[in-house]
């Protein structure tokens, strides 16, 4: 189930490269991916500095809240949601919940009644 994210900014704490599928993050902002819930996802715009932007679909899938003693927590993501393409962002790059064309559909078709039922 797609759960919204209001609020939620953070920057990468390392490079995310054209070939990566996992994001980098501070163990603080990969303990908040804990509020979508083990089996739901949501989805992320990566801004790099250039105005370059990529949206990215995050399956919760385990708990950060009991990662310790880490720098930078990898997170897997899947890229390219939108099918744009894949691009290269700099470290301090801003990760953050948007409300986009994808999510605000995956949205409505969700909490949408079913018709004739």
């Amino acid at each position: 189930m797609f759960k919204p994210m209001d609020l939620f900014s953070t920057v990468l704490a390392r490079p995310l490269r054209v070939g990566d599928d996992t994001v980098c993050l501070r163990p603080d902002a990969a303990k908040k991916l804990d509020q979508v819930g083990l089996g739901n996802h949501t989805y992320f715009v990566v801004r790099g500095m250039s105005g370059r932007a990529e949206i990215l679909k995050y399956h919760h899938t385990e708990d950060y809240k009991d990662r310790r003693g880490r720098n930078a927590v990898q997170v897997p993501v899947e890229r390219d949601a939108t099918y744009q393409g894949r691009w290269s962002f700099g470290e301090g790059s801003c990760l953050e919940f948007q409300w986009t064309t994808v999510a605000l559909t995956e949205w409505i078709d969700q909490v949408r009644p079913i018709e004739g039922g």
